[in-house]
Order: structure tokens, then C-alpha cells, then sequence
């Protein structure tokens, strides 16, 4: 992996835009005391007008894999650090990240400048079943923090999340979560399909079924009673 004074140089040479990524400069970096904001203002010089607006690669270090392997999700506490030392660079940021879009849409609502809490509420109708499986306090500190309509508390937001889903799942929180989806058809489903859930629930409990089983029954009565708000969530990822 070449250090990106050696890409600058070669994008130079041959005239071609170099794209800086910033997880490959900090592991093969040329010089520590160079910002990457540095290192993009010298990438910069190989983009023409022609080329379009410069674009640059960003992704974190999965911790648990060798030096640069992505990680599954952007942390936004340290993709806001990186992006406000680039203020002034009119730059294209491309995401590297196992989960996609997912990801995406967390960094554009963190630097809105003028998002409403809509936008976290939304959001928040994805995220907060699968938030209520993985830690039930973090599910009430969002409910807290949502409270205030004044404000965007963006970053905190995305903090709780991903602080969730780094939590061991219990087999307590999976069947309360159940219960609560399950909440959207117990008036709608019939007795076949109550004893059956019940049953699946009870067998869950006692090691028989694993909690997909339990889901992707959920799912399917999300579709069959066209539930929407459930076909949108996380919670079946």
C-alpha cells in the first residue's frame, strides 16, 4: 500500500485525480504531523475541472479485523470530528461500510444543519424495536431525548443507537421486543395464528427455537396485514 505522497506524486505524472481514503493514509502514513486535511488539499492538485468535484474515500478500522478492514458502521462521533476539519474543502465524502446505507443517511442527518426533529423521528420508527432488543434503557433515553421538539440532538442520537447495538441480546429483551411487534396483530390474526406465535414464544423460552423463527413469523403478518411502519424496521435486518 503506497504512502499518499507517493499517490500524489504518480497522479501528478501520469494526470489523473488521486482519491484520498483516509483509513489507508493512517495505516501506510508518510508523515504523522500532516493533517489529513492536508493530505487531501495535496490530492486536490490532481483534480481538474474536468474530473468534477474531488472525492474522497472514508471508513473506520473494525476493531476486530486486520488493519483496514471496515468496520460494520460509522461511529458519528468520529466521522463529526473528521468532517469539521474539513470545513472549507467543497469535497465529496464516499462512505466505505459494511452497512451501507444505513450509515449514510446517519452522517447526512448528523451535518443538516437545518434538519428538524422529524427527520430524527423518523429514524427513530426504523431503529427503535431493534433498539428495545438490544437495550431497553438506551430505548428510554431516546424516548427522553426525542421529547423536546426544539431541538436536533443528532449525535446523541446515533450515539444511543449504536451504543444498543453493541449490547449482548438477552433472551428476555428478544421476547419482550416480540411481544411488543406481536402488539401490532394480536387483534388482527386468528386463533391458528395466536396459538402458533404463543407457542413459538413458549418453545423460545425453553431452547427449542431460535428468535428468527419468531421474527420472520412476524414478518410475514407484517406483510399479509400490510403493516408498513413494521415492514420498514430494522428490527428484521
Amino acid at each position: 500500500m503506497l504512502a499518499f505522497r507517493t499517490h500524489v506524486k504518480i497522479g501528478n505524472e501520469i494526470n489523473i485525480p488521486v482519491v484520498f481514503d483516509n483509513l489507508h493514509n493512517d495505516i501506510n502514513c508518510y508523515d504523522r504531523e500532516k493533517s489529513d486535511s492536508y493530505w487531501i488539499s495535496e490530492c486536490n492538485k490532481t483534480w481538474k475541472e474536468k474530473d468534477g468535484r474531488q472525492k474522497i474515500h472514508y471508513s473506520q478500522q473494525d476493531p476486530l479485523k486486520k488493519a483496514g478492514s471496515h468496520s460494520n458502521t460509522i461511529k458519528i462521533s468520529k466521522f463529526i470530528e473528521f468532517y469539521e476539519s474539513l470545513k472549507g474543502q467543497d469535497i465529496d465524502i464516499m462512505l466505505e461500510v459494511k452497512d451501507k446505507n444505513l450509515s449514510a443517511v446517519k452522517c447526512i442527518n448528523s451535518i443538516d444543519e437545518n434538519s428538524k426533529i422529524k427527520k430524527l423521528e423518523e429514524e427513530w420508527g426504523r431503529y427503535k424495536y431493534k433498539v428495545l432488543e438490544n437495550s431497553p434503557s438506551n430505548y428510554l433515553e431516546i424516548r427522553k431525548l426525542l421529547k423536546d421538539k426544539t431541538q436536533y440532538p443528532s449525535v446523541e442520537f446515533y450515539n444511543y443507537i449504536e451504543d444498543a447495538m453493541e449490547e449482548e441480546i438477552t433472551i428476555g429483551n428478544s421476547i419482550n421486543t416480540a411481544l411488543h411487534v406481536w402488539g401490532y396483530f394480536k387483534n388482527l390474526a386468528d386463533d391458528k395464528e395466536k396459538m402458533n406465535f404463543l407457542k413459538s414464544i413458549e418453545d423460545y423460552k425453553n431452547g427449542k427455537v431460535s428468535i428468527k423463527l419468531i421474527k420472520n413469523k412476524l414478518f410475514k403478518m407484517a406483510v399479509k396485514y400490510n403493516e408498513s411502519y413494521l415492514l420498514n424496521s430494522y428490527y428484521f435486518l
